[in-house]
């Protein structure tokens, strides 16, 4: 259905800890940021295709993205915190 899988939950906390676990440089958290508005844009393409569906298997699939892209935005407002305070 896509030509890119979006990261799962996991996927995104060894990602964040990567983050923590060493100071990223204001271009390293630029390009992180650029990744995560670039999955979260994925994901919500991908929610509103599930949403024109009624099934419920799609109603789970739904939520599970949306919980995703919860965290995307949280990320992507840490990550504009941290190159704001970069500066």
């Amino acid at each position: 259905m896509f030509s890119r899988q979006i990261p799962s939950a996991g996927q995104l906390v060894a990602q964040r800890k990567l983050c923590y676990n060493h100071r990223m440089t204001r271009e390293q958290l630029i390009e992180r940021k650029q990744q995560v508005i670039a999955e979260l844009r994925r994901c919500q393409r991908a929610l509103e295709q599930l949403r024109l569906r009624a099934d419920r298997h799609s109603q789970r699939r739904i939520a599970d993205l949306e919980r995703r892209a919860e965290t995307l935005m949280a990320e992507e407002a840490r990550l504009r915190q941290e190159i704001d305070r970069s500066r």
